[in-house]
């Protein structure tokens, strides 16, 4: 009898705390939704690039800003291949825009928030008849000195979808020399300028590889290779100075 009274005791608080934990689930569900209320996103005309369609999606909070290039109609694989890199992973074959991931994103930005501000851009940087290269600035500020920023960009071929990686390019010992040089070109800087830029030490890291009109360019990140004060610091190799050191999977894209 105790027994059964025990377990009818144990029964009652699980049930009490499966209720206590639905009514949190749900208080959670309904700050989330109003979290998001009140949040528009706005679309612009659509643009083409290389028979890719894309639409622009933005919205803004206060000082807080998101635009995003959004490809919506094209060949499927290239097209799916640029919605996965845009939306990460909020990604599903069924989304056919980002306005939940930005609404989503925008509602955790406030003055009593983690994310004080935040700016978000996704644009196509580069475009022809082979490849098409999208670029994303993320600013984020959390309190303090200053917010923290990154620039990345991504290259797809227009044929496949295939992206382009630092795995596809000759080895960093391989490319270092062609990058110094570019960065001394594109920066204005001497090498030992340079040099003292980069933390006193020229031994640079691959950065994220992507395809423009002037070459191949390397971008690297903040504090990634130099301080703060020196931004994202970035470069372009003419194609000409590396073509025959590419590989036939890396010269698809060029």
């Amino acid at each position: 009898m105790r027994l059964k009274n025990l377990m009818k005791v144990a029964l009652a608080v699980a049930v009490v705390i499966a209720g206590i934990s639905t009514a949190e689930a749900k208080k959670k569900t309904r700050a989330s939704g109003r979290a998001t209320t009140g949040i528009t996103v706005t679309q612009s005309a659509d643009k083409t690039y290389s028979g890719i369609v894309f639409r622009t999606f933005a919205t803004k909070k206060k000082n807080a800003k998101m635009d995003i290039a959004f490809p919506v109609s094209g060949p499927d694989a290239v097209v799916t291949a640029m919605r996965k890199w845009i939306l990460g992973d909020d990604y599903s074959a069924s989304v056919a825009s980002p306005e939940a991931m930005m609404k989503q994103r925008m509602a955790t930005v406030g003055p009593n928030r983690d994310v004080k501000d935040m700016q978000d851009s996704i644009s196509v940087m580069y475009a022809n008849d082979k490849v098409i290269t999208l670029e994303n600035f993320d600013y984020e500020y959390y309190g303090g000195a200053h917010g923290m920023y990154g620039i990345t960009q991504a290259t797809f071929l227009i044929s496949d979808g295939t992206k382009l990686t630092a795995d596809m390019l000759p080895s960093i010992e391989v490319l270092r020399p062609y990058i110094i040089k570019a960065m001394m070109h594109d920066l204005e800087l001497t090498r030992d300028g340079l040099r003292d830029m980069c933390f006193g030490s020229l031994e640079l890291p691959m950065g994220i590889p992507s395809v423009t009109s002037k070459g191949l360019q390397i971008q690297y990140g903040t504090y990634e290779i130099a301080p703060f004060s020196a931004g994202a610091p970035s470069c372009v190799i003419p194609l000409s100075e590396i073509k025959s050191l590419l590989s036939p999977q890396a010269l698809r894209f060029f």
